[in-house]
């Protein structure tokens, strides 16, 4: 048993002894590598948080279907179903909203406008309305199309007086966010990449640097697990370290910049940093690390073949 806890000091004791001796290959993982997490974060922050005011927005991914006056109950309930078991077109839910219940809406969002509405009261001017909820902004030429067809059947025959399908400020918001992701996404490749080269000669020099050491060990019968695993836990202690750093300047970025600057507009809503904070935490470790573990095992193949 104290030869194993020696053994496990041994290897910390030569993974750090590698870092400080080449410590400007160091500090450049650390650098790089800290920067793609970075990258990688705030790509999915922007995301995220995009969906988060889209969704409060109410304006994306819904199609708002103004029946006619003169349609009844009965056929509007038939529109409705018939809309809702469209196939293939990714439709996920049909609410039914009253006239009624429309011009209480304008009631409750435009209050300080009350003695203008009330004048509606006995004569409302509303429609009721079909509220259409999809998944897939492609689709939105189908569904409208569908729905056109509907208006010209028989059962549903005028139903429909207007569609407001939305469907410019769907396509053009899912073109902002793809151009975001993948702008961001190959900047992280890049960064990522390059994380991995500076990974591997970081443990080439440690390598380098130990070579008479590494020689005798391999003389005496050392395994290769005995002589390869300090450079493996080089490797995770410079990724977990860059996990570290680009989690703090993470957590700095998105309250300085995300809360305190954007969070002042009013129209723009901002998910607290506790909301995302595990993903953060597990991404940045399992990424840092591995890239770690990744870069130390192939500057080791030749080592692991002799």
């Amino acid at each position: 048993m104290r030869f194993r806890f020696y053994n496990v000091g041994y290897f910390f004791r030569l993974a750090f002894q590698g870092i400080f001796r080449n410590s400007l290959m160091s500090l450049a993982t650390v650098f790089v590598l800290a920067s793609a997490l970075l990258v990688t974060g705030c790509t999915w922050a922007v995301n995220v948080n995009l969906d988060h005011n889209l969704q409060e927005v109410n304006t994306y991914n819904k199609i708002v279907v103004f029946v006619s006056k003169e349609t009844e109950d009965h056929t509007t309930e038939l529109l409705r179903e018939k809309i809702l078991n469209l196939k293939n077109v990714s439709v996920e839910s049909v609410e039914w909203v009253t006239k009624d219940q429309v011009l209480r809406n304008l009631f409750d969002d435009y209050g300080d406008y009350g003695d203008i509405l009330q004048m509606y009261d006995d004569d409302n001017p509303c429609k009721d309305e079909l509220i259409i909820t999809y998944s897939d902004s492609s689709k939105v030429t189908d569904i409208t199309y569908q729905i056109k067809n509907m208006n010209e059947q028989e059962d549903t025959f005028g139903s429909v007086d207007k569609i407001n399908d939305r469907r410019e400020v769907a396509q053009k918001i899912d073109e902002i966010k793809n151009i975001i992701s993948l702008v961001f996404s190959w900047i992280m490749i890049l960064l990522l990449v390059v994380s991995v080269f500076i990974i591997m000669n970081t443990i080439k020099l440690a390598v380098f640097s130990r070579r008479e050491e590494v020689s005798i060990m391999r003389y005496v019968g050392a395994s290769g697990f005995f002589v390869a695993f300090p450079f493996v836990l080089e490797g995770i202690f410079l990724g977990g370290f860059s996990a570290g750093v680009a989690f703090g300047l993470q957590y700095a970025i998105y309250k300085v910049f995300a809360v305190k600057i954007v969070g002042d507009i009013d129209i723009i809503s901002i998910l607290p940093f506790e909301y995302l904070l595990r993903d953060f935490i597990i991404t940045f470790f399992v990424i840092g690390i591995g890239l770690g573990v990744i870069g130390s095992l192939i500057s080791l193949r030749k080592y692991n073949k002799d």
